[in-house]
């Protein structure tokens, strides 16, 4: 399986995955006696090398008191290894998938010249730990441990698109890590194939790779290490919360093409600079009055056949950005003002002045109860509307959105 501590190693010269993963010393079914082979084949286990308690197979089922059938059918828990563990005077430390240690044993008498069992245990199976052990042995990560999120919008931090390698399934592996040995530590992949079925042809080479999960669920990337050697593998989807922004491209250097320009209109169109700050009133708000798209029938509101016109989402938010050339940032001093029309005027306020309004129709535009509009259009639909509050932004920002949108357009033409 893939963790930052486990490294497995395969033989490059194989034709396919499935026999370049393969542990001829290694029993299927038998997790804890390869992890023991794993760690104690020079050592306890080996005649030539150890002239006193030496380690076999038939020994540890002894001291574990189960049979060959028992063992087969049902394998071994963690107290069922305690008497091997103090038989052969080990030091044993077992993690979790997350690094939480979940059992340690050490002997009165320890002998320096064992080494330490370091095991992950996850999914009713146990793996040897390899690989950064010290990086893992030092943390201490508490069993109350709380998974959080930042309240903080995510931007993509990197100063330039990754580039990818192509692969068309795992048996492109062996040739990967080959050609990089002694030179890359991780090589980024883009998946000729649909992440899915890759996901599945690593399960049936008895690999579990780290999987990160996208839009409607599919697999959206994978990772893995073999040789010490990290492979990142994504999918050709450009957007991963999104169900339809998958490419269809052939080789590596057509999607990279599309992926720097994707960046470069991502880093263009989301400037942490244009962040603006919300408390708690902007998210009531926001979730009383935010805009929504209009759906619904015409047939009851509009008669005859050739009165219709297609509204394309695409082309309409498209569109509608490419109008930008400004956009306001609101911060932690803006709030939210109780409009008087006897005092305010939109006319004379800042043609980016964020207005709650009450809405006195029902159409396309004002299709809830409240909504927020800027007063750049609040001037046009005065008599529609009733202003309730006004927020005044900081700052205001120069943008050029049909630039961005154009070069996209561009490379796919």
């Amino acid at each position: 399986m893939y963790h930052y501590t486990i490294n497995t190693e395969i033989n490059i010269v194989s034709d396919n995955l499935v026999d370049a993963i393969k542990n001829k010393k290694h029993t299927d079914g038998e997790c804890w006696i390869n992890t023991l082979i794993d760690h104690y084949e020079e050592t306890l286990m080996n005649t030539k090398k150890w002239e006193s308690k030496i380690m076999t197979r038939d020994k540890i089922l002894k001291l574990m008191n189960l049979d060959e059938e028992e063992f087969r059918v049902s394998g071994a828990s963690v107290e069922d290894m305690k008497p091997v563990f103090e038989e052969f005077k080990l030091t044993v430390r077992l993690y979790n998938c997350i690094g939480q240690k979940i059992y340690d044993y050490t002997p009165a008498n320890k002998n320096k010249h064992i080494t330490v069992l370091f095991g992950m245990i996850t999914g009713n199976h146990i793996y040897t730990m390899n690989d950064n052990i010290k990086s893992i042995a030092q943390k201490n990560i508490e069993e109350d441990m709380k998974i959080c999120a930042s309240t903080d919008f995510h931007l993509n931090s990197k100063d330039k698109p990754v580039k990818y390698d192509f692969s068309n399934g795992i048996d492109d592996i062996m040739g990967i890590v080959k050609d990089n040995e002694d030179e890359e530590e991780e090589i980024n992949l883009v998946s000729g194939k649909n992440l899915n079925t890759i996901f599945c042809e690593f399960k049936r080479a008895k690999y579990e790779p780290k999987v990160m999960m996208g839009a409607a669920g599919n697999v959206a990337s994978l990772k893995v290490k073999f040789n010490g050697l990290i492979l990142n593998i994504r999918s050709q989807t450009l957007i991963d919360c999104a169900v339809d922004t998958c490419i269809d491209s052939r080789d590596a250097d057509m999607f990279n093409k599309v992926n720097d320009v994707f960046f470069n209109f991502n880093k263009g169109m989301f400037n942490p600079n244009h962040k603006s700050y919300y408390h708690t009133d902007d998210l009531n708000i926001f979730s009383m009055a935010h805009s929504i798209a209009p759906s619904g029938y015409f047939e009851s509101i509009i008669e005859g056949n050739n009165t219709h016109i297609e509204l394309d989402r695409r082309k309409a938010y498209t569109k509608s950005t490419m109008d930008v050339f400004e956009v306001p940032v609101f911060s932690e001093f803006d709030i939210w003002r109780k409009y008087d029309y006897s005092k305010n005027d939109f006319n004379k306020m800042n043609a980016l002045t964020l207005f709650l309004v009450k809405n006195k129709v029902r159409n396309l535009l004002f299709n809830r109860a409240y909504n927020l509009i800027y007063g750049k259009f609040l001037k046009k639909y005065a008599g529609d509307v009733e202003v309730i509050y006004y927020k005044i932004p900081s700052n205001r920002y120069k943008v050029n959105y049909k630039k961005l949108i154009d070069e996209l357009w561009e490379c796919f033409n």
